[in-house]
């Protein structure tokens, strides 16, 4: 494992796939950044983050042929490693769908996934992974967020605890699709309430069900009835 220092980036995931021109994927490399001016999250949304205060990294691992219809496996590997992380830490964090990471419904870490694809096989994955660590004030969320130290009220270095984070990574990916699954529906936020949802403007209710194994939201409507939901078909209602 090779960790890649940089002080300020447009994004770790672009710079990691600038990367993956030069190194060699039979190795996990890991892009880091203490600021990133122009930070990515799940469908062109904006990641912000103070100077130095967080974790920000991607991780470049191969995927040894992963077949393509499997693309959301690894999103519930950095999800479960990230709330096993936490964990060691004693925060209690849930998994919101798709890719955020709760505690308290406040937004502490979220998850970005980019791939290589060919033919019918991912050949080289980026994992981003920002994290809230040291930051108190979040003037740039549009959602609810806290940190590590608003939690623990102590500080940590940012630094020391990626290796710290990609280890849990590297461990899971050891692990088998079914317990993977079924770890991350264990923290799954929400999972068996009813809910309020939008869609197309009009609010409806139904059951958390679960999330498929590409990804989607699976929700039980009146009368027993199951439909699965694309990630920006539905928005929540949380209050």
């Amino acid at each position: 494992m090779k960790i890649h220092y940089n002080d300020i980036l447009d994004s770790t995931n672009n710079e990691a796939r600038r990367l993956l021109q030069q190194i060699d994927c039979k190795h996990i490399h890991i892009v880091v950044a203490k600021y990133q001016s122009a930070g990515r999250g799940q469908s062109g949304n904006t990641w912000a983050s103070n100077y130095g205060e967080n974790i920000l990294m991607s991780l470049i691992i191969g995927n040894n042929e992963l077949p393509a219809s499997a693309f959301f496996h690894l999103t519930r590997i950095a999800s479960v490693s990230v709330i096993d992380y936490l964990s060691e830490k004693n925060i209690a964090a849930e998994i919101k769908w798709p890719n955020d990471i709760l505690v308290n419904k406040a937004k502490i870490a979220g998850i970005l996934i980019e791939n290589n694809i060919e033919g019918l096989y991912i050949t080289q994955s980026i994992i981003g992974i920002g994290l809230n660590v040291n930051q108190t004030d979040f003037p740039n969320f549009g959602i609810p967020a806290i940190s590590m130290k608003t939690i623990l009220e102590k500080s940590f270095s940012p630094d020391e605890e990626i290796s710290h984070l990609a280890g849990h990574i590297i461990r899971n990916r050891q692990k088998t699709v079914t317990e993977i699954n079924r770890l991350y529906h264990k923290r799954l936020f929400m999972l068996g309430k009813t809910l309020t949802f939008r869609k197309n403007n009009r609010e409806f209710q139904a059951r958390l069900c679960g999330v498929s194994d590409d990804g989607k939201l699976l929700l039980q409507l009146e009368g027993m009835i199951e439909k699965s939901f694309d990630f920006k078909e539905i928005e929540w209602v949380i209050s």
